[in-house]
């Protein structure tokens, strides 16, 4: 599964996003960042900075795919940004999804997490805390990642669905986790149609207005414009619009009657735009494609 956009958006909601992921309570007010080292130009994962000047930096290195050099990978990071940094107490946190990975690689590296670096079970954090805090939006939306069956993700969920759109967050934050946990699903049901996903997600009335959802609608309008122009042909990405429309219509209105199947096909790829366009406004078929 693709991640790395998807853990930025995950860590930059801030200090309960990083818990979630670590395990680890931050202490105080902390801020996040992800810096671009110029030097190397390598980007930090996740930074998270402490407003007392007492507590320490955390860098985080996120490994979805475990590599023997990621502990090196992120050294390098700790290294360039304590070059600019050299006051702070810094500890690196190396992520990995399962704790079959082992860091006793190396004799300095083990005898340098007893202080410096620390090594972190994403299946173990997020398993003890589903039990602890069955309640928690940044727990709930880390299932795709890590529920090894597909059946058992599926049914639940629902119920992550209302941990995440129910919390007790600022808006912002919840709509942030609800399109992380859409894309995820997205990205683990692949072999699905997209109703097919959706409708494992019970929101789906108002779904279709959530910004989250548009914005997985426009990735979607963005794929079929892609394989029209790799077609090289107009009618190629007129044929990538008009599908991904129809299964919207079918989605938004419940059905897809013949008439409108006819009409979409017959359409050019600047009406499918303003058809695209205005399906979250639109109360029925006939008032969206006569408009």
């Amino acid at each position: 599964m693709k991640t790395d956009h998807e853990i930025y958006q995950f860590l930059s909601i801030g200090p309960k996003a990083f818990r979630a992921l670590t395990g680890i309570a931050l202490h105080g007010a902390y801020t996040f960042s992800a810096p671009v080292l110029k030097s190397l130009e390598r980007r930090i994962d996740a930074v998270f900075e402490p407003k007392d000047s007492n507590e320490p930096v955390y860098i985080v290195e996120f490994q979805v795919q475990w590599k023997p050099t990621a502990w090196y990978n992120l050294l390098t990071k700790i290294g360039l940004y304590g070059e600019n940094n050299y006051t702070r107490k810094i500890k690196g946190v190396l992520i990995v999804p399962k704790s079959t990975v082992s860091w006793e690689e190396s004799e300095w590296i083990a005898q340098a997490t007893s202080q410096y670096l620390s090594i972190v079970y994403l299946e173990e954090v997020f398993s003890q805390l589903s039990i602890q805090e069955p309640n928690n939006p940044f727990v709930a939306v880390l299932a795709p990642l890590l529920i090894k069956s597909d059946e058992e993700l599926q049914q639940m969920a629902p119920n992550l669905w209302h941990t995440v759109h129910d919390a007790k967050e600022p808006e912002e934050t919840r709509v942030v986790l609800e399109q992380i946990l859409q894309t995820w699903f997205f990205e683990r049901f692949k072999h699905l149609s997209e109703e097919e996903v959706l409708d494992m997600l019970p929101v789906l009335a108002p779904l279709e207005e959530t910004r989250a959802y548009k914005s997985i609608f426009a990735k979607g309008m963005a794929k079929g414009e892609a394989r029209g122009k790799a077609e090289g042909k107009a009618e190629g990405e007129a044929r990538g619009k008009a599908e991904l429309l129809k299964r919207l219509i079918q989605r938004r209105f419940k059905q897809l009657p013949k008439w409108a199947v006819a009409k979409i096909d017959k359409a050019d790829v600047m009406q499918l735009d303003a058809w695209a366009e205005a399906i979250f406004d639109a109360q029925d078929i006939e008032t969206l494609l006569n408009s």
